[in-house]
C-alpha cells in the first residue's frame, strides 16, 4: 500500500523521505511508523474535453446588407449636424 510522509524529514531504513513523498509498505510496517505517515489515495483522474466542431463562418446576406448599407439608411441623419459656413 502507498503512504506519504507528514512530517518535514523522515527516515525509514537508510532511506531519508521528506514530506509529500510517497512511500510504499505493507500495512503491518505502516503500523510501527505512527501518525509520520498517512494513506495515500490517488487523485481522480480528470476526464478529457472534447472540442466541438467549428462552423463555417462565411458572412450571411443579412451581415452583407449591413456590411454594404442599406438604401434606406441614406435618408437618415447622423448624430452630428452639418454647418454652412
Amino acid at each position: 500500500m502507498k503512504y506519504t510522509v507528514v512530517v518535514s524529514n523522515y527516515w525509514i531504513g537508510k532511506v531519508k523521505y521528506q514530506r509529500g513523498d510517497i512511500v510504499k509498505m505493507s500495512e503491518e510496517e505502516f503500523s510501527r511508523h505512527g501518525t509520520k505517515l498517512h494513506p495515500y489515495t490517488e487523485p481522480p483522474k480528470a476526464k478529457r474535453k472534447t472540442k466541438s466542431a467549428k462552423k463555417s463562418g462565411g458572412p450571411s446576406m443579412d451581415n452583407q446588407v449591413k456590411i454594404s448599407g442599406d438604401p434606406s439608411m441614406d435618408n437618415q441623419v447622423s448624430g452630428v449636424e452639418n454647418e454652412e459656413v
